[in-house]
């Protein structure tokens, strides 16, 4: 248990990262718990209280993320979706619309504009009454999501105010391997291409006669660790090669 404010104020702030639904009572038996402080009045995961009192203004300028976390496991391979919640409020009707945008940001510095962007999308004011609760899928791709432990960042925009939050959790992404082929003869005329990957993976299967130029044959989005393609060749035709590859 904390005691004597040795693990209170800013290690419980946002930047502190310390869990805010903690149950641990800083003062000592008796005296309130860190989770007390949490806003209770929609229930984020401390329960429903009524432990905040209305302002006597509220125009509505500012959009606020209010939470954001990711959901399952923070172990993604590159190509795989990312599964994310968080909550929001702006106190607009509904036919107001601000974006949220999320990021990979490793250096928790929103000002320098390092961040790599993995999705942008459209969310309607939730009038000051109410909080929106968004889980979406986020796409990571070799492009903007190297291998590594990564910070996520979620920014909310009206036009004209901004604010940011950091999810407590890291995400870490793993490399996408490269796919694997195996050829098999079938008969004089046919032959399968085992093309053996990940699911999910999306993968472009292409042929050459010469190393140097080559030509895509099929697409194909694994459903299973392995996709078999059969091939017919037309008479006569050159030896050909075949390689896959990865399609973001």
């Amino acid at each position: 248990m904390s005691r004597k404010g040795t693990n209170a104020g800013f290690q419980y702030g946002l930047i502190g990262g310390a869990n805010r639904l903690s149950t641990d009572q800083p003062l000592g038996t008796g005296h309130s718990a860190i989770k007390d402080g949490y806003n209770q009045m929609w229930d984020f995961g401390a329960g429903t209280l009524n432990n905040r009192k209305a302002l006597g203004t509220n125009n509505g300028t500012w959009p606020s993320l209010i939470k954001l976390n990711l959901l399952g496991t923070n172990k993604v391979t590159q190509g795989q979706s990312l599964p994310l919640k968080f909550y929001y409020q702006w106190a607009r009707p509904a036919s107001s619309n601000a974006s949220v945008s999320i990021y990979l940001d490793d250096d928790l510095n929103v000002l320098n504009n390092n961040q790599k962007l993995l999705l942008q999308m459209s969310v309607p004011g939730t009038t000051m009454t109410n909080v929106n609760a968004v889980t979406v899928s986020v796409p990571l791709f070799a492009t903007n999501a190297a291998p590594g432990s990564h910070s996520l960042l979620a920014v909310i925009n009206n036009g004209s105010q901004t604010r940011y939050l950091y999810a407590p959790e890291l995400v870490q992404v793993i490399a996408n391997p490269a796919p694997v082929l195996d050829i098999a003869l079938i008969s004089s005329s046919q032959f399968r291409i085992g093309v053996n990957g990940q699911t999910n993976q999306t993968i472009v299967l292409e042929s050459s006669s010469n190393f140097s130029i080559w030509q895509p044959v099929a697409t194909n989005t694994l459903t299973t660790s392995r996709w078999n393609y059969t091939n017919s060749p037309a008479p006569g035709i050159s030896p050909l090669f075949y390689r896959a590859r990865l399609s973001n």
